[in-house]
């Protein structure tokens, strides 16, 4: 909880810089035959998610994630950027869509689309921002995953979790990587614990 505790600083401005990519990702339909037949990607996507891979906060919050982590493999990481919707009644849904970012000698992005249901101890729904850091390419970040994640707030949403292959290496985050999460929403709670496993498809490479 202290090395996700010490990333958050990074975060407002990652948002800042993310905020084009989110909001084209606002304003995209995602249907189910996307799921299977990939998407049309609107020409402004691939620079829009360039830029983004580029700047400058990225690459602090991708260092300090690195310099904290302790066991991290030796290789690239890999930053997302997404949204996400989740409904929660002690049992939880949720289906998120964004962008994992490459970075590296062979640098390449997927566009993906993701639903996750699990438990939780709280009642509510929240729409929230994401971001993340992981320890694996891109396509080792597709299919069947897991998630753990502890959440603060009601109007103002607050996360911290981890997610990535099952089991989960909390330890090492040898197969996974931390997410933090803002946005707005209602609940019965001040604040919740949850688990959930998931599973993400690839709609588009960039």
């Amino acid at each position: 909880m202290n090395y996700l505790n010490g990333l958050t600083s990074y975060v407002p401005d990652v948002m800042a810089a993310a905020k084009p990519v989110l909001d084209l990702l606002h304003a995209t339909d995602v249907g189910m035959g996307d799921l299977f037949w990939g998407i049309d990607v609107n020409s402004s996507v691939p620079g829009a998610v360039r830029q983004l891979g580029q700047h400058a906060s990225v690459s602090r919050l991708t260092n300090a994630a690195r310099a904290s982590a302790g066991n991290i493999p030796n290789h690239s990481p890999v930053f997302y950027v997404g949204i996400n919707l989740t409904a929660s009644f002690i049992v939880s849904g949720s289906a998120s869509t964004g962008f994992l970012i490459g970075t590296g000698e062979d640098p390449y992005t997927l566009w993906t689309f993701a639903v996750n249901g699990g438990g939780v101890t709280n009642i509510g729904i929240q729409a929230t921002a994401e971001v993340g850091v992981f320890w694996l390419p891109p396509r080792d970040l597709l299919g069947f995953g897991g998630a753990l994640q502890v959440g603060a707030g009601e109007i103002f949403q607050g996360s911290l979790g981890v997610s990535g292959n099952i089991p989960l290496d909390l330890s090492g985050f040898s197969n996974c990587g931390p997410n933090l999460t803002f946005g707005v929403g209602v609940s019965a709670l001040p604040g919740d614990i949850g688990g959930s496993l998931s599973y993400t498809w690839n709609i588009a490479r960039l």
